[in-house]
């Protein structure tokens, strides 16, 4: 199969990062086509056609699902309920209903189950060996084979997020003291610094070539407010920062939104990505994070990246140069109420963002009504309806300039966002719904993984797909 030169190029770039010519276009290219085998190709427009979609399990609190793209391209899972799946192998690696389940996306199949514990926190995959990290209780944070059949290894840690790199190398942010802790690929433990954010809410992403470690979450103390978004190495020296403005600085060019960093992921494609949050459009994500008199590259073609008539929540999507910060493109985003124009902008809420081999973005989140042709989407042929809170998936192109997605997932009923993932051909997203939001309107189920049940409390939900 060949490839367009654009995206040529693109893979030929990824060849620096994920380890050579298999490692691009099994997990793009072979991968893409091995999904078309078992649920069709993506098509662009009004309806998202899913491989499934569905309830994966109860929850007894909205604890965030996270998902994943393995090292062999399978999805890797976060449960809570993992008597929900019918596992072909099961591995006891701990006690409890509550671990990793690996979903073989083409057939649906569940590969396997490892039970961890009582509670799951978080999962990321390393980006060249598909070792698989998690973070959850009791066992604080793990890594797990590429199978998930073996712990290599596990610490006791306290933590909200975890990150692990090429080389294998794990982060875990604890925000209660607002710091990073850091283990090699063995499980010693390298470090453990503070950093400049203040409140629990963060999140730490590592990058194995250029062994970083990025944190992103709001600023502390005068600077409350504005964003981090902060580069260490692997000993906790600062290497680089992105959004350090004085506060006088930020007030002399009237860019006084409240504005914070919320997500910071390494892409397949070996670049840096970034997903921040504002309270309006006069916000420093507006600027160059480094410089900010100079204006930051943004990529805006319609009014659902061009935020005027806002004084809503807006979200910002990016890609960086994870070895210098430096910002190679960005966007806004934002939904609007539906009309004529100038229609408001309504509230835009970020929570994960994913990139393929190929720099096509995925970013998750929840808003208001309404997103583009938000009265014709349509999930696997079911009419998609607004809520307070819906849950969206947003897919822009590798240079920002075009979406070839952005649905909703809901019928009525309300719903909370989980993480997301894009790469090896397939897209996923995952959620929350209460039991009581539920009974007013389910999200949308075709063909799901689980065993069929009803909503105890709260629902894990997740939806996957072709993607482009």
């Amino acid at each position: 199969m060949l490839l367009g030169c654009s995206r040529f190029i693109r893979c030929l770039a990824a060849m620096l990062f994920v380890g050579g010519t298999a490692a691009c276009e099994s997990r793009h290219v072979l991968g893409r086509e091995f999904i078309k085998q078992g649920c069709g190709s993506f098509v662009a427009g009004t309806d998202l056609k899913v491989c499934s979609a569905g309830f994966v399990g109860n929850l007894a609190a909205p604890i965030e699902p996270a998902v994943d793209v393995g090292g062999d391209a399978a999805l890797i899972l976060s449960s809570q309920d993992l008597a929900a799946f019918p596992a072909a192998v099961l591995y006891k690696l701990g006690a409890g209903n509550a671990g990793v389940v690996r979903v073989e996306p083409a057939s649906r199949k569940i590969l396997s189950v490892s039970v961890l514990g009582s509670q799951i926190v978080d999962v990321e995959v390393s980006r060249s060996q598909g070792l698989i990290a998690v973070l959850g209780q009791p066992f604080g944070v793990a890594l797990l084979s590429a199978d998930g059949g073996r712990l290599l290894w596990s610490a006791a840690i306290q933590g909200e997020r975890v990150s692990v790199g090429r080389d294998g190398t794990v982060a875990v942010w604890t925000g209660g003291t607002a710091t990073v802790s850091l283990f090699d690929n063995a499980g010693t433990k390298l470090s453990s610094f503070a950093t400049r954010i203040g409140g629990p809410l963060g999140d730490v992403a590592v990058d194995g070539v250029n062994k970083l470690v990025v944190v992103t979450g709001t600023a502390a103390g005068e600077m409350a407010g504005q964003p981090v978004l902060d580069a260490f190495d692997y000993q906790g020296t600062m290497r680089w920062r992105a959004y350090n403005n004085a506060k006088s600085e930020v007030q002399t060019q009237q860019l006084n939104a409240v504005s914070m960093g919320v997500r910071v992921q390494m892409g397949l494609d070996g670049q840096l990505y970034f997903l921040g949050e504002s309270r309006g459009g006069n916000t420093v994500f507006s600027r160059d994070p480094q410089q900010l008199l100079e204006p930051a590259p943004l990529v805006n073609f319609d009014a659902f990246n061009t935020p005027y008539n806002t004084n809503q929540a807006i979200i910002f999507v990016a890609r960086l140069v994870p070895s210098t910060g430096v910002l190679s493109v960005g966007q806004l985003l934002l939904a609007r109420t539906p009309g004529t124009a100038p229609q408001k902008g309504t509230a835009t809420h970020a929570n994960a963002i994913a990139a393929d081999e190929l720099g096509n973005v995925l970013v998750s989140g929840t808003h208001a009504c309404c997103g583009p042709n938000a009265s014709q989407l349509k999930v696997a042929g079911q009419t998609v309806k607004g809520a307070a809170s819906d849950v969206f998936a947003l897919q822009l192109a590798a240079d920002f300039r075009s979406r070839s997605l952005w649905t909703t997932f809901g019928t009525t009923g309300s719903s909370l966002a989980g993480g997301v993932a894009i790469g090896g051909g397939v897209a996923a997203v995952v959620a929350v719904q209460a039991q009581s939001e539920s009974a007013l309107g389910p999200l949308v189920t075709s063909q799901p993984l689980a065993q069929s049940k009803p909503i105890v409390g709260f629902g894990a939900y997740l939806a996957f797909w072709p993607s482009p």
